[in-house]
């Protein structure tokens, strides 16, 4: 979650985990008490991470191999040293609405959403901690009763996202560790976009549907502040609404068309933003490719015009409630990166290979790549948290 409020000497803040972390790089004395979450996943995971100066503590289980995902794969630990905006502020207007940012998470669920994006993989955090150490209480900590998560399991034949389960090993994250280092709003944007990514992946599974449209809302989150630093919002207007453009200059010139495209800079062009975001920063292709008469060309014209398609299924959802073409919902048998057979119908309905150029598990591997190099670009080189 992220506060929008100012202190005489801060500005907009960033989400819990990060504010958190940059109170404890200031050395402030612990304000709260100290937690354990469980983490549920149906990877296995391996090793500990615990990097210096950081409040959390991620501690793999090592509880069991495959399918037992009943039980936690790893525990959190973490100490809270307060946020900005605990502290006294003055927070102006009281009737204010900030919630530009707002994800429905805590703490745990952002810091569950980094590595479930770090690593590829279903991962979430219990509804509450599990043990608690309060200040002068036992040293051992109080168990707390917890709900715990089951980790969905596939409805279907086959799997949508083959690669999301497997050993994962959890001893470094040099990004994640570089978390401070990074501007507050860039962290509320990468939490937003983590948490839309860590929603797909749990339910890719039982809901590809829900699936596709969770992983374009996190491209197009980390697009949208991608492109707001690249393109000034005049030329965006000209661009994408000539027309308003002319109207704009003949009813009151060049300033009222910089203060209309300012105000809507962020709603125009999304299928191009979506578009040269993934392109901007489209990875190699995978080490696992399929059968090559079943792979998708690695160029940028053809996937141009698959994420320009993919972005019109995602409209036409929305506003129109179509569903995503069958096909595009099918599991890979083979790690094909697009169906094997042509013309696929269900009932009345028939696509074409044209109408499904790529399988859910090839757009998760480019969305996945595309916002680990966008949060690379992020961090400043040398910056101190």
């Amino acid at each position: 979650m992220t506060k929008k409020v100012t202190t005489e000497n801060s500005g907009p803040f960033g989400p819990v985990v990060y504010e958190n972390w940059r109170c404890a790089l200031r050395r402030r004395a612990i304000v709260g008490p100290s937690d354990e979450f469980e983490l549920f996943s149906d990877a296995r995971l391996l090793g500990t991470w615990c990097p210096s100066g950081s409040p959390y503590q991620l501690i793999a289980t090592y509880d069991r191999v495959g399918e037992a995902v009943s039980t936690p794969a790893a525990v959190l630990r973490s100490s809270f040293y307060g946020v900005p905006w605990s502290l006294p502020f003055s927070s102006g207007d009281k009737s204010t609405t900030a919630d530009e940012y707002y994800h429905s998470g805590s703490l745990y669920d952002e810091f569950a959403a980094l590595v479930s994006l770090l690593l590829g993989i279903r991962l979430k955090a219990a509804s509450g901690a599990s043990r608690r150490f309060e200040k002068q209480g036992d040293p051992l900590g109080v168990p707390v009763a917890a709900s715990r998560i089951l980790v969905p399991q596939s409805r279907r034949v086959g799997v949508m996202l083959p690669h999301a389960v497997g050993d994962r090993d959890i001893r470094r994250f040099p990004l994640l560790e570089a978390l401070p280092k990074i501007e507050p709003i860039d962290a509320s944007v990468l939490i937003l976009a983590a948490r839309q990514y860590q929603e797909a992946l749990w339910v890719a599974e039982v809901e590809p549907q829900q699936a596709w449209l969770l992983l374009i809302s996190a491209v197009e989150a980390a697009a949208n502040r991608w492109a707001s630093g690249t393109t000034p919002p005049v030329e965006r207007l000209c661009t994408s609404r000539p027309r308003l453009q002319q109207i704009l200059l003949e009813a009151g010139g060049t300033e009222l068309l910089k203060s209309v495209a300012e105000q809507i800079a962020p709603y125009m062009g999304a299928t191009a933003k979506f578009r040269d975001f993934l392109l901007g920063f489209l990875p190699n292709p995978p080490r696992w490719r399929g059968p090559e008469d079943c792979r998708i060309p690695w160029e940028h014209k053809y996937l141009k015009h698959a994420f320009e398609r993919i972005y019109g299924y995602r409209s036409r959802s929305l506003h129109g409630g179509a569903a995503f073409p069958l096909p595009l919902c099918d599991p890979p048998g083979k790690l094909e990166e697009r169906p094997s057979s042509i013309g696929k119908g269900h009932g009345r309905h028939f696509w074409s290979s044209a109408d499904v150029p790529m399988l859910l598990h090839v757009f998760e591997f480019i969305t996945r790549s595309a916002l680990l190099a966008w949060w690379e670009l992020l961090v400043p080189p040398g910056r101190d948290a």
